[in-house]
């Protein structure tokens, strides 16, 4: 029992340095009996500073928010309109990687300006969020505005 606690304690001071923990939901911490599970993830759900992101084994494909990615292009687009700047806003539903969407719009669309978020630098999202900034910032032939 003193072998869960300690983990417990070591996960949440570690956990402090994060934005997020994701963690798998059917882990077993127990590493002598992996058969069995034991009470510590539910433990560190409980202790945990920071929210968390549990994981099944097996993850469904997902199908995304198309009305929701409208929204928030409207909004950004509304944003843009108050502040007098001539824009057009144009949304595409694809199930391809995102880079290579924006990408082939560019070339598709031929715009003067990319307009493009991004997340300010963190391990975490390094690994997922900005690996699309960084093939569409390699790739763009025209300039880009980056917004954190």
């Amino acid at each position: 029992m003193a072998d869960a606690h300690h983990r417990v304690a070591v996960f949440v001071f570690e956990a402090q340095r994060a934005d997020v923990v994701i963690l798998g939901r059917e882990r077993h911490f127990n590493f002598e009996t992996p058969e069995r599970r034991d009470a510590t993830l539910a433990q560190v759900v409980r202790s945990s500073p920071r929210p968390m992101v549990l994981v099944p084994q097996i993850v469904p494909e997902g199908t995304g928010d198309p009305a929701q990615a409208c929204a928030i292009a409207r909004a950004a687009g509304d944003f843009l309109a108050a502040h007098d700047v001539i824009h057009r806003v144009h949304t595409v539903g694809s199930s391809a990687a995102p880079a290579e969407v924006l990408l082939e719009e560019v070339d598709r669309r031929r715009p003067r300006l990319l307009v493009m978020g991004a997340h300010r630098a963190h391990p975490l999202r390094d690994l997922f969020a900005t690996s699309v900034t960084r093939a569409v910032l390699g790739s763009c032939p025209v300039p880009i505005f980056v917004g954190a």
